[in-house]
């Protein structure tokens, strides 16, 4: 495995222990440190790419399988009823950090604005003013939540 690292990348210089959740050949699945949703989780390649183009092959199967992982861990621990997934690739989309990651955020009830529309009335709900800092924290999850995914990682390794 060709674990390329890039010194400016934050990604790169080292994640926190206490944000990874679980580890793959190719991947880290962590926290994300400013959730939109309690369980915002990043699929992050342990290989510096900057685009999905980039991945291999073998990256890419491992990328869905672990998505597919992640929402069921999710599901079961947190239960999340519904998920938006994705990807900002280049500037014009958003990128801010450029190290491939991949967002599940998942999506509960209560959370629930419109049916319709999906990650569109989900980016465009949110009100002009908010205090972002205050909604990334009162978003994180406790320490007990955090060992109870851990453990459901590996678990759902063993079934």
């Amino acid at each position: 495995m060709n674990e390329t690292r890039h010194n400016n990348c934050v990604f790169c210089k080292g994640l926190e222990n206490e944000r990874i959740l679980y580890s793959t050949t190719y991947y880290h699945v962590i926290l994300d440190a400013y959730p939109v949703m309690p369980g915002h989780v990043l699929i992050i390649p342990k290989r510096h790419v900057t685009s999905f183009l980039q991945l291999t092959n073998e990256e890419r199967i491992e990328l869905f399988s672990l998505i597919d992982m992640v929402m069921k861990v999710l599901k079961k621990n947190l239960n999340a009823t519904g998920f938006n997934i994705g990807f900002n690739i280049g500037e014009s989309a958003g990128q801010t950090i450029e190290h491939l990651h991949c967002h599940v955020i998942p999506r509960y009830k209560s959370t629930e604005r419109e049916k319709r529309g999906g990650l569109r009335k989900v980016i465009l709900a949110w009100p002009e003013g908010i205090n972002w800092r205050n909604k990334w924290i009162n978003n994180r999850l406790d320490s007990n939540a955090i060992a109870l995914l851990r453990e459901s990682f590996q678990k759902f390794v063993l079934d």
